[in-house]
């Protein structure tokens, strides 16, 4: 028994993707169902240790236990130094939402960020039609694990990196514009609360501490802003403007997480060239 099922035993399928045995019934007959525990088998032949297992909340009942999960891999070799280690997050679903996608990550012991990095050269994509999933399995991974030195060279160039203040800002700016894009009548946000020390250790002014920082609060909320509404009298005519105050939250979608995890990466690489 893999430790996906281990950890998941007691979990029923209905709810649980990473236990499920087959494909959506909507599913055509081209389309081949991954086993989410023989990838665990997969990655625990090559050597590799799950650290977790997260699935999306699926509003659609006919496809509980068939949507987006999310699992996590990692292996003694593949360390940066003693905080952190490189990760692979592998992303399934059974209904066709998604492909079978492999990112590498790196993972911060200190305050268990899972981040992904932004150069699609560490990702890679695993149909669900043509040849075999552990043949298209082994070609993914030993073609990511070709690049982790990269990966890891960015990391050290990162925490070796010191910024200004109107580098600081500037990142700060483009991470926060891509997290409320989605908000309308946003009239300012306190960067104070992305760039926010929580611990200690991260008392540093290096990038790599800079960017665990910013990526926490974005990630998992506490970002302060507020938004600008037309104050109407009763006959709803505009009398003026009223300010409301909000503090983000979580984010809780695997895919959106994973797209602000790269844009994160991506836009803190940029300052180190």
């Amino acid at each position: 028994m893999t430790k996906i099922m281990q950890q998941n035993k007691n979990i029923s399928i209905e709810n649980n993707p990473v236990l499920q045995v087959k494909k959506h019934k909507q599913k055509s007959e081209k389309y081949q169902f991954i086993s989410s525990d023989n990838i665990g088998k997969f990655f625990e032949n090559e050597g590799f240790t799950l650290d977790g297992v997260s699935y999306a909340n699926s509003r659609n009942e006919d496809k509980k236990g068939y949507q987006k999960h999310l699992m996590l891999f990692s292996r003694p070799d593949l360390l940066i130094d003693g905080d952190n280690k490189l990760q692979l997050l592998v992303q399934n679903s059974h209904d066709g939402s998604s492909a079978l996608k492999i990112n590498t990550g790196v993972y911060r012991a200190i305050c268990a960020n899972g981040l992904v990095s932004g150069n699609d050269l560490y990702s890679q994509t695993v149909r669900h039609i043509g040849k075999s999933i552990n043949e298209q399995l082994k070609e993914s991974l030993y073609y990511i694990l070709g690049h982790m030195t990269s990966l890891k060279n960015e990391v050290e160039t990162m925490k070796k990196t010191r910024l200004n203040f109107n580098e600081s800002q500037r990142y700060m700016k483009n991470v926060v514009d891509a997290r409320f894009k989605e908000i309308k009548n946003i009239d300012s946000i306190d960067l104070s609360t992305v760039d926010r020390v929580r611990r200690y250790q991260d008392n540093e002014n290096d990038l790599f501490t800079f960017f665990n920082r910013c990526q926490e609060s974005i990630i998992k909320g506490g970002v302060k802003y507020k938004t600008k509404h037309d104050r109407l009298d009763q006959y709803n005519n505009v009398i003026g403007i009223k300010y409301k105050n909000h503090t983000s939250r979580q984010i809780t979608n695997i895919k959106k997480s994973i797209d602000l995890n790269k844009i994160l990466w991506s836009e803190a690489v940029k300052l180190t060239a």
